[in-house]
């Protein structure tokens, strides 16, 4: 969380230490957009032993395209929109 959030305290930090398995940062590159925000979900699910998602219809949003990974990286998987 550092890298990102450079002005979190240690009490902050180890707050979130002591509720959560870990915490990770995605780096991504300077540029943000809709591809690059893919791509940082696929990092997120190829580290993830359980994902959920809140995908309503089958259209190409980034969530959509997350889920189909998910399906084909075979990983666990919810979608609480059901």
């Amino acid at each position: 969380m550092r890298p990102y959030y450079e002005k979190l305290s240690d009490v902050i930090i180890n707050a979130y230490k002591k509720d959560f398995d870990d915490c990770i940062y995605i780096k991504n590159n300077n540029k943000i957009n809709k591809l690059s925000i893919i791509y940082r979900n696929y990092s997120i699910i190829d580290i993830s032993d359980y994902v959920i998602f809140y995908v309503k219809r089958n259209f190409k949003s980034g969530a959509f395209i997350a889920l189909k990974y998910a399906i084909k990286q075979r990983k666990e998987y919810i979608n609480i929109a059901q």
